[in-house]
């Protein structure tokens, strides 16, 4: 097992699980990056492409994503400067300087070999006016017979890539153990990971880490509900009727539909309980990842319960406008609804 451990904190959106992290990095010898880790859950992510690599192998669906990870780990290592620049993470400066480097050799290490070709689909995402010219080009050489070298030949690779489970899992563990040996030499022995893992998939914790603990937070989803129409996430115009309550509710049921039950790696907690039963939470939390007290080291530092107070019950604040929806939440998740 490896000596450094990661911890991933997840939450079903707005479910106040920057709590738990900034709990944790009260802790001694913990790091945290300030950004969430999204290579693995999200679209074009890790989980993604092991689906394609593995589960259900073909020719073009497995170079592609390949191709797509690369595409989002550029997006994900560029630093976000001014806010005219592209978006970015800062991959390369808050855990790796050789951030892309890495994840280079580890999409090598699930190929067998990269080869040219251009299948429709890589045609289909052109732009529409390099489309239109590429196939200008091509025909001129087609008519020609080849007299004239016109067609585009400067195309991106292709991956020949069909791991076997075992070399895929290995693969993405040796990743992350490279990606923050800079924090093991620096003395840092637990990394924490915000949103890398999706609650209900919790599983592959074991598949891509050597040493991982999960926690997982949920709220009340009336005031999850709220907190992103607050936040501008909610965009419907009828957010305040009964069916996108319900619409909502069921988005969130299904989330947490497969939250294990059994397994010693992952701790569900509520960001209430958290907050109120500060103490008693709080070492629940310590048991699970085999720590002392004496191992909060900055108690009070980051998380300040008599702030986190005011998210609770924030539901009731925005009650007269928006009944319909939140009765309809509280309706279809009567267990998950609790007045503290």
């Amino acid at each position: 097992m490896s000596d450094l451990r990661f911890v991933c904190v997840s939450g079903f959106f707005a479910s106040g699980s920057s709590a738990v992290v900034d709990l944790l990095k009260e802790m001694k010898d913990f790091y945290e990056c300030n950004a969430e880790i999204r290579i693995i859950k999200d679209p074009y992510g890790i989980t993604q492409m092991e689906n394609a690599l593995v589960d259900n192998w073909e020719l073009i669906n497995s170079s592609v994503a390949v191709s797509d990870f690369l595409w989002l780990s550029k997006i994900c290592a560029r630093n976000r400067y001014t806010p005219f620049s592209p978006a970015g993470l800062g991959y390369s400066k808050t855990i790796s300087g050789n951030f892309m480097e890495l994840i280079n050799e580890y999409t090598d290490s699930l190929s067998e070999y990269k080869y040219k070709a251009e299948f429709y689909h890589q045609k289909f995402k052109k732009p529409y006016l390099k489309f239109i010219i590429d196939r200008f080009r091509f025909g001129i050489e087609h008519v020609t017979k080849g007299k004239l070298k016109t067609a585009n030949r400067n195309i991106p690779y292709c991956y020949f890539a069909h791991p076997t489970q075992e070399r895929f899992n290995d693969a993405t563990k040796k990743l992350f153990e490279q990606l923050f040996q800079q924090q093991k030499k620096e003395g840092f022995t637990d990394i924490i990971l915000d949103q890398a893992i999706s609650p209900n998939n919790p599983s592959v914790i074991h598949r891509y880490f050597n040493n991982a603990k999960m926690i997982i937070v949920d709220r009340d989803p009336r005031d999850m509900y709220v907190d992103d129409i607050m936040c501008g996430v909610m965009y419907d115009k009828d957010y305040t009727s009964a069916e996108a309550g319900k619409r909502y509710a069921d988005r969130q049921k299904q989330l947490r539909a497969s939250i294990p039950e059994n397994d010693a790696d992952v701790l569900y907690i509520r960001f209430e309980d958290l907050i109120i039963n500060y103490d008693k939470t709080v070492d629940t939390i310590l048991q699970f990842l085999n720590l002392s007290t004496a191992d909060h080291v900055d108690q009070y530092k980051y998380l300040k319960p008599e702030i986190s107070r005011k998210n609770i019950g924030i539901w009731k604040t925005k009650y007269d406008e928006c009944k319909g929806a939140i009765d309809a939440i509280r309706g279809s998740m009567p267990k998950h609804c609790i007045n503290y």
